[in-house]
């Protein structure tokens, strides 16, 4: 069922100090208003939805900074709600769009990026604006640190396929494919399985007995 707009979303999210980062030139020029402890590694999930994902690692894992953003107010606020169950000093979350993400964070500054499930775009005119598209990866490999990741789930198995064939393997000289599966609830008793956090689309997509398809890779530096 799709989200019903909520027209106070964009109100309720300006009024709040707790993980909703206003400011987007904190992200840039002062972590430390943003971050307890701004020198932890850096995570940010792009399109993070209703929170799930983020907020569940971020309790699991206070060694690290997490990032979510979404550009769809009504969604974040449900995420917000979420995290204001929690006493979290790694989380922030900002309302923004994924096109301008250069503008949001400094260069070689994030460790990770998460995407999870998100919108396929099924038409072949609307290839671009995929978040696996060389156009979205060029300015992902610009935001990673040299040994930074990306890790990419679906349900989608041409967007997989997509990103897979079209994009990672279609120019071995940029990307190295770290891990892969096209069924990644099968793999019992494996690290990735073990480790995984699901999303609120990942847990009803397993209910309905799809196979989770995930990838994990890096860009190749000039001297690999």
């Amino acid at each position: 069922m799709r989200l019903r707009n909520n027209a106070n979303a964009p109100l309720y999210l300006k009024s709040q100090e707790q993980y909703i980062v206003n400011d987007q030139q904190l992200l840039k020029n002062d972590l430390a208003k943003v971050f307890k402890n701004p020198h932890l590694p850096l995570h940010i999930e792009i399109g993070m939805g209703k929170g799930d994902f983020i907020v569940e690692n971020a309790l699991h894992n206070p060694q690290i900074n997490y990032l979510g953003i979404e550009k769809f107010p009504t969604v974040i606020v449900k995420a917000h709600k979420k995290a204001l169950k929690h006493k979290l000093d790694n989380l922030a979350m900002i309302c923004f769009d994924a096109n301008a993400i250069l503008d949001l964070l400094n260069s070689k500054s994030i460790d990770k990026i998460y995407l999870n499930f998100s919108d396929p775009w099924p038409k072949k005119r609307h290839a671009k604006k995929r978040l696996t598209n060389p156009y979205f990866l060029e300015k992902f490999a610009a935001l990673l640190k040299d040994d930074g990741l990306i890790e990419f789930k679906t349900d989608n198995e041409s967007l997989f396929h997509y990103t897979i064939y079209d994009v990672l393997l279609n120019d071995l000289t940029k990307y190295e494919i770290l891990f892969l599966t096209y069924n990644l609830y099968a793999l019992v008793n494996n690290v990735e399985l073990l480790k995984n956090i699901p999303t609120e689309y990942e847990k009803k997509f397993v209910m309905q007995g799809q196979r989770i398809k995930k990838v994990s890779f890096r860009f190749l530096k000039k001297n690999d």
